[in-house]
Formats: C-alpha cells, structure tokens, sequence
C-alpha cells in the first residue's frame, strides 16, 4: 500500500471519528447527567436504609440487653441487621451496640429454633 494511500486513509478515518464524537457529544453529557442523578439517589437510599437500620439495632438492642439474654433465634435475627448495617457503610454506635449484645449469654429454646429449621430446609434443598 503506498504512503500516501495509507495517510489518505488515516486521515479520513480521524476525520470520521472526530464526526462521530461531536455528534456523539450531547448524547455523552446527558448519559453523565443521568448517571450522576441516579449515583445521587442511591446514596440517599443507602444512607436512609443505614439510618433504618440503626434505628433497629437500637430498638432490638436495648430490648435484648434489658432481657439480659439471647436466644439462637435473636442472635441470628440481630447479627443479620448489623451485618446488613455493616455492609452499608454504617458503624461506630451501632457497632457499640452490637458488641454489647453479642456478649449476652445465650439461652436455649424451647423446640427446634428457627435457625435449625432453616439447616434443615436448606440441607433438603442441596440433597434433592
């Protein structure tokens, strides 16, 4: 291929991606736009869902802590929250409390807990 064909080419080639970015251009800054609304909002979903569930670990908190006990069933329920709190960004009173709670002893149940039914469910589902 000669020189100057190839540099012909080159140059309409470049030429026709520069084309294609401007007219590309407003499609590019309103995809930014949208992007940057919607990474907006799911921050302010995040935040109200580690706000929730701080409010939660509170409530659950002090009401175990009053109790001076956990069952199984409590403790699964509780670590489930922190650990979707966690998760979430959320951390230093919630925190607090859930390493106050995780101390409290744990008591049986009466019967099976739900936390053994659930190993039960999932042992049947993975043996057919």
């Amino acid at each position: 291929m000669p020189a100057l064909w190839r540099w012909y080419t080159g140059y309409k080639q470049n030429q026709l991606t520069q084309s294609m970015q401007k007219v590309n251009e407003p499609l590019i800054e309103a995809y930014k736009q949208q992007l940057a609304l919607i990474k907006d909002e799911i921050e302010t979903v995040k935040k109200s869902q580690v706000a929730d569930l701080h409010d939660k670990i509170y409530r659950e908190g002090d009401k175990l802590l009053e109790q001076g006990y956990l069952t199984v069933d409590q403790m699964d329920n509780f670590v489930h929250l922190f650990n979707a709190y966690s998760m979430l960004g959320g951390n230093g009173t919630g925190e607090a409390m859930y390493n106050r709670v995780i101390q409290l002893p744990i008591t049986s149940t009466n019967g099976k807990s739900l936390v053994d039914e659930a190993i039960e469910i999932h042992e049947r589902k993975e043996n057919g």
